[in-house]
């Protein structure tokens, strides 16, 4: 899927989505589950922090957070409302960040790596090891390629398709060996349909944690 696609179709995709679920609703499950590896004062950037949800989580947990987006709206409404110290709303390509001069304790992904294609994740995840600290880690959560709705909409490749948004799922194998090339160490990597499960859906979902 070219890059250009990825930007403007995806950025339109959720200026829709987000004008209609503007407020952040509680924390999702990997926000809870990645806590334990994090302390007060320790920076995270989130990758994709759509609504905030999970962004504010961690802020209000004190941990001081880069929070980018593509949507200048939501960020704008976020910046207006969630104000706080430990949490930074910024409105940028989060495939196209420079590297950082002081780098964070954590970068966090919650079903934003498989928003972008594959060349885009292969410079993020080199970006998130540049810019990650010693032992820092990286939390990555996205759709496994086992999961249901890959067989929907139109389809555009091995793992990719268009449903009401593009999407390229994860084979949790591939995946933990492209870190491990880079120089990441994997330190968890799971896969279940119990991880983001709503009132219409149980969707396969792959989890990876991994460290520098």
């Amino acid at each position: 899927m070219p890059g250009n696609l990825d930007i403007s179709k995806q950025s339109q995709f959720w200026s829709r989505f987000y004008r209609q679920n503007s407020v952040p609703f509680p924390p999702s499950s990997f926000a809870r589950a990645v806590l334990p590896f994090l302390v007060p004062n320790q920076s995270l950037c989130e990758l994709g922090c759509g609504n905030g949800r999970d962004s504010i989580f961690f802020a209000r947990h004190k941990i001081r957070v880069d929070a980018f987006d593509l949507v200048q709206d939501e960020i704008s409404y976020l910046q207006k409302n969630y104000s706080d110290p430990f949490i930074r709303f910024t409105c940028d390509d989060f495939s196209r960040l420079p590297l950082e001069r002081l780098k964070y304790d954590a970068i966090y992904s919650r079903f934003t790596i498989h928003s972008v294609s594959e060349e885009m994740e292969n410079s993020v995840l080199q970006w998130s090891y540049s810019s990650l600290k010693k032992g820092g880690y990286l939390f990555v959560e996205s759709r496994s390629i086992h999961d249901s709705l890959l067989n929907r909409g139109t389809r555009l490749g091995r793992n990719e398709n268009f449903t009401d948004h593009y999407r390229r799922y994860m084979d949790m194998d591939l995946f933990c060996d492209k870190l491990n090339k880079i120089g990441f160490n994997i330190v968890s990597a799971q896969e279940s349909d119990t991880f983001a499960v709503t009132d219409s859906e149980s969707p396969m979902i792959v989890r990876v944690i991994a460290n520098v």
